[in-house]
């Protein structure tokens, strides 16, 4: 979704029109699932979690000004809900080592390499440690600029930097060196 179907939708559901909110969660609810499966994996309550922040947008969305800190409000939220189930549950991360293979298939070499590879990228990830973790899957995977990652976390633009240099630094490392899986 353009952020600028985002930011009308945004703008019409402050105003109070029925239908823009409803709008505005089927364009976001999938990256939110996917931010939640990053740093928890798929849960039983997941789409509590997810009704959770969706409930916590629609009870604040007046104060969500200007509309580009409608992302970094909502992960900031998603974010903070994953960790009070973590908390609850007394475990900071388990997360599943799964892939999605594309509906139209490469062949099967092919498919082979890349599903490997997406693995030792997904275990690599695993292994970060929890804040460079967190910037990498907001930049690469929900792909956030860096102040809205900034925004996200509560953390400086450079400290974003930072974080993102060191966790590709890390992963690059840990593909290279399998043996630093074991650790």
């Amino acid at each position: 979704m353009t952020a600028k179907i985002e930011h009308v939708l945004l703008q019409r559901a402050q105003q109070g029109i029925a239908d823009a909110f409803s709008a505005l969660r089927y364009y976001l609810e999938p990256e939110v699932h996917r931010y939640i499966w990053h740093v928890i994996g798929h849960t039983e309550a997941e789409d509590d979690m997810v009704q959770d922040v969706f409930t916590a947008l629609y009870l604040n969305l007046e104060k969500i000004r200007p509309v580009e800190k409608l992302k970094p409000f909502l992960f900031r939220v998603t974010r903070n809900r994953c960790y009070d189930l973590l908390r609850y549950q007394g475990r900071r991360r388990v997360v599943p080592l799964s892939a999605d293979v594309p509906a139209k298939a490469p062949p099967l070499e092919e498919e082979t390499h890349v599903l490997l590879r997406y693995r030792q990228v997904k275990a690599a990830m695993d292994q970060l440690p929890e804040p460079q973790k967190q910037v990498l899957v907001l930049y690469a995977e929900e792909e956030f600029s860096y102040e809205e990652i900034a925004i996200a976390l509560k953390i400086n633009i450079g400290t974003v930097k930072s974080r993102l240099h060191q966790a590709r630094k890390a992963v690059k490392q840990m593909i290279q060196n399998p043996d630093l899986f074991l650790k």
